[in-house]
């Protein structure tokens, strides 16, 4: 791992559908040269495999973050989970009412004791077409399917496919990412739980690779380079919110 290959991680993570064409004009290097380093970082296993993120407004449910001490593994269904060295897990959890995501909620209370964090973001649910069920359809065994297989498939023109994804990306409501195994990577992944979401989100807009924000709050996911980067950057938020919640994460998953 170098710092090359750092940068293509957090390219990836940002968008993991971005064309290989694209991250070599960024990093000045030739296509070839990123098609080898993403194919070794694969075989390395430091990227396990590509997911896809569906935001649950996109499928009319209402979803929320709590984070316990993690003593026991939930083994309830979750949208995702990320562990954290600080002993505790963050979970994200989908409902189709507030009432149902609150009752889940108390369910995981009473089964793995007092949570540290709940967070209920804004929510903007999507009626979801037959259009984008099927896209996503296709996409979920294979999120770095063509565009043009997906448009064969489904019997339209690739820019008609091209258009509709990069709509839902921009929207937030779908996100393709490397799950990584981030003990290999010699990188620092972690999360900021903050009361103060627009300065935050202006501070540390190219550390971020995912975001949910509102309600006055956020939680930003982040990638660094170094201990040393994490720390400059978690000191640089505490200026501006002493009660910013870090977790360091080691693993995570996403189940959508």
């Amino acid at each position: 791992m170098d710092a090359v290959d750092k940068r293509i991680l957090f390219m990836l993570l940002r968008d993991g559908r971005a064309s290989q064409r694209s991250i070599a004009t960024a990093l000045r290097l030739s296509p070839p040269a990123v098609n080898y380093r993403i194919r070794k970082l694969i075989d390395d296993n430091i990227i396990k495999k590509f997911t896809l993120y569906v935001n649950p407004n996109l499928m009319g449910q209402y979803h929320g973050f709590i984070a316990f001490k993690n003593y026991t593994d939930y083994d309830g269904e979750v949208v995702s989970t990320f562990k954290c060295l600080e002993w505790l897990n963050v979970y994200e959890v989908a409902a189709n009412t507030v009432e149902d995501l609150e009752a889940k909620f108390k369910t995981m209370t009473e089964k793995l004791g007092t949570p540290v964090m709940t967070y209920v973001p804004e929510q903007d649910l999507k009626p979801t077409s037959t259009f984008t069920q099927k896209i996503l359809s296709i996409m979920k065994p294979d999120p770095l399917l063509k565009v043009s297989d997906i448009a064969k498939e489904m019997g339209v023109s690739a820019k008609t496919v091209n258009r509709h994804i990069s709509f839902l990306k921009e929207k937030g409501m779908i996100k393709v990412l490397p799950v990584l195994d981030v003990s290999k990577s010699d990188s620092v992944v972690f999360s900021m739980f903050s009361r103060d979401d627009q300065t935050l989100d202006r501070l540390f807009t190219k550390y971020t690779f995912f975001k949910v924000m509102g309600n006055g709050h956020s939680i930003h996911f982040m990638f660094v380079e170094s201990m040393d980067q994490a720390r400059n950057v978690v000191s640089k938020a505490r200026t501006f919110d002493r009660e910013a919640d870090v977790m360091v994460i080691y693993d995570y998953t996403i189940n959508s």
